[in-house]
Order: structure tokens, then sequence, then C-alpha cells
């Protein structure tokens, strides 16, 4: 059992520190469930499941996917971030145990590593990066995020 992203093993991203990027999460996994924390250095906000974008943002501190879902999500990172798919301690441990049962259960290794990198020097597209970082994050935290602001092209 091992996993992929973009046709990397295990790979390294590297993010502007506190710059948001829009990552897509697809789960191709034929028979495991994809799910992991989100690191305590990072913020997470799910934007849209299965192409479908939602009125408000959803602030994330557990992502999961089940079998050929789709989550797009907005996260940022303030430091470096090990990414580890984990079963979460509700999934076997509570009234719904019965349902889920574990099989076909959570894919579990460590899948990403994310590097922060705070250049001394900004160019002049970081510089427009982090400033629409810090108007999303605005609007994230007052509960006035709308995706038809033009972040996102």
């Amino acid at each position: 059992d091992w996993m992929l992203v973009n046709g990397w093993y295990k790979p390294h991203h590297t993010m502007l520190k506190g710059v948001f990027q829009k990552w897509r999460f697809v789960n191709g996994a034929s028979h495991r469930y994809l799910g992991f924390n989100v690191p305590d250095a990072c913020e997470a906000w799910a934007i849209a499941s299965d192409g479908v974008y939602y009125e408000t943002p959803r602030k994330q501190d557990f992502i999961a996917l089940s079998l050929g879902a789709r989550m797009d999500v907005l996260i940022s990172c303030t430091e470096d971030a090990k990414l580890e798919s984990e079963e979460p301690d509700w999934y076997t441990t509570n009234q719904y145990a019965h349902i889920f049962g574990s099989d076909p259960g959570f894919y579990e290794h460590h899948f990403m590593t994310v590097n922060i990198t705070q250049p001394t020097d900004f160019s002049d597209e970081d510089k427009a990066k982090a400033e629409a970082s810090d108007e999303i994050r605005k609007h994230l935290n007052a509960g006035s995020f709308e995706m038809d602001h033009g972040y996102f092209g």
C-alpha cells in the first residue's frame, strides 16, 4: 500500500509562510479512505466538495475523503508540517462503529511534507500573494468570504 500525490511518492511541497494555496484533494484509492488531521501550524478551509462549492467556507481540523471523493481546500501554514493519513479516533469508537466497521478502513501513512519558506526579499508576485492571503484570512474569520470575489482567477 502506498499513495501518490500528483504522481510523486511522499513529495516535499514548498509554501510561502502564511500564504493560502488552493489544493484539490482527490481520493483515487479503490479501497481506502483518506483522512488527516490538519497540523497545528496550518489552517484549512473546505470550499468545495465533489465540484460543488459551499455557500460559506468550512474550517477544517480533520479532512476526510471517501472513495472517489474530491475536496477543494484553502490551506496556509506557518511552519514545516508532515501530512499523514490516519484513521480518526471517532471512526471506530462511537455509536457509528457498527456501521463503519474497520474495512475498507483508512489509509494510514505519511504522504507529504510541507516546507515553509519566508524569503527575505519577496518578489512582486509573492507580495501580491501575501496581500491577497491577508484579505482572504480577514474575510474567512469575519464570515464574509465569497467565492466570487475573484481570488482565484
